[in-house]
């Protein structure tokens, strides 16, 4: 059986996004709450560098004009306070802030 709730895929997209980081040579640490202004933090151990992440699925759709516009939602005050950073999986694509738009032509 295939749960297909809107909870299992952010779950899945949470996971997906620490897969990329890891392969991208960073630590993972994730949030062992299911609650918490942080999904997970990136650290840089060759610069020390540090990063809050909130993951996100993205959600698309095609403008008239033929542009892919990518919302990823937004920050809480805590969140903005915190400078946590806004990540999400799109298409195999992953994308950083709250709106992306893609000049590329593609089915959403």
């Amino acid at each position: 059986m295939t749960d297909k709730s809107t909870k299992r895929v952010g779950d899945v997209t949470e996971l997906e996004l620490c897969h990329h980081f890891l392969n991208e040579g960073y630590e993972v640490f994730r949030n062992l709450s299911s609650t918490g202004p942080v999904d997970f933090v990136t650290l840089d151990v060759e610069t020390g560098d540090v990063v809050l992440y909130d993951s996100k699925t993205a959600h698309a759709r095609l403008k008239q004009n033929g542009e892919n516009v990518v919302s990823i939602g937004g920050l809480t005050g805590l969140q903005q306070k915190l400078n946590v950073k806004l990540v999400a999986k799109w298409d195999g694509r992953v994308l950083f802030g709250e709106k992306v738009i893609l000049n590329e032509r593609t089915d959403v």
